[in-house]
């Protein structure tokens, strides 16, 4: 009876570490993929001007005039992403805040949004780049770097990319920040760490 007893528990015991995953290689597309770190260097910034995005566009990851109100926003784009960028199942983003006399604050949940976009629109509102439930919109995350959100730890959030993506919306959800800052942008499939 003890024999049985031990060959149930261990055939119990293999069984949960073969559900679990255990010993299991990564499955999925482009699972053997490097992460993809963006250079940052080759990200152009187009802000919003009355509510549209009409501003000269110019290279950097942080706007340059501040941001004038509640929801005001502006726009990160990416310039030369790989061709296998679509195989990538997560990305963090990790960015910083800035006040109005250009010091850093600290992320706060409902400071600031970030959408992902597939293609630049410039009508008013950038609607067709943030909102719910339209096609442009690869993902939206109300509460980047606050302790609710998840895009800007090193696990970031999951996406599905049907093609590259065009850029990033950043919009400050409160009447501060003034500024808004990339400091990393990296595709990957779940074996990022900043720590390495």
């Amino acid at each position: 009876m003890k024999r049985i007893i031990l060959v149930l528990v261990v055939f119990l015991a293999a069984s949960a570490f073969a559900f679990a995953g255990g010993g299991a290689q990564k499955s999925g597309g482009g699972s053997d993929l490097p992460p993809y770190i963006v250079d940052l260097s080759t990200l152009t910034v187009i802000q919003e001007v009355d509510d549209a995005l009409t501003g000269e566009p110019y290279q950097a990851v942080k706007n340059k005039t501040p941001l004038t109100r509640r929801w005001g926003y502006f726009v990160v784009l990416f310039s030369d992403l790989p061709a296998n960028i679509t195989e990538y199942q997560r990305v963090c983003v990790k960015i910083k805040y800035y006040d109005a006399d250009g010091n850093e604050m600290k992320g706060a949940d409902s400071t600031a949004q970030l959408a992902m976009f597939y293609e630049l629109k410039t009508e008013k509102s950038a609607d067709g780049m943030h909102k719910d439930g339209n096609a442009n919109l690869v993902f939206k995350e109300p509460n980047v770097g606050g302790f609710s959100g998840l895009l800007d730890k090193d696990r970031g959030v999951r996406i599905r990319l049907k093609q590259a993506p065009a850029g990033i919306l950043l919009q400050a959800a409160q009447n501060e920040p003034k500024y808004i800052e990339v400091t990393a942008i990296v595709f990957h499939n779940g074996d990022y760490s900043s720590e390495e």
